[in-house]
């Protein structure tokens, strides 16, 4: 007979997983916050970019006629 059977899951064992499942979802969550930061911030500064092109644009056009 096999008798490897694992003791049932006490107050004392759940507690260590549901902390180290929060430390994962948090790290997770940072990292995801990050990269969605960087993105944005890539995006504004297109943005920015975009707009005194433009503007750069717009000037030299009127200055023509």
């Amino acid at each position: 007979m096999d008798d490897r059977t694992e003791p049932p899951v006490g107050t004392s064992g759940l507690i260590p997983r549901i902390v180290v499942g929060g430390i994962v979802v948090f790290v997770a969550l940072t990292v995801l916050g990050w990269v969605v930061g960087a993105i944005l911030a890539v995006l504004r500064t297109l943005l920015v970019v975009a707009v005194v092109v433009a503007v750069v644009w717009a000037v030299l056009a009127s200055r023509r006629d």
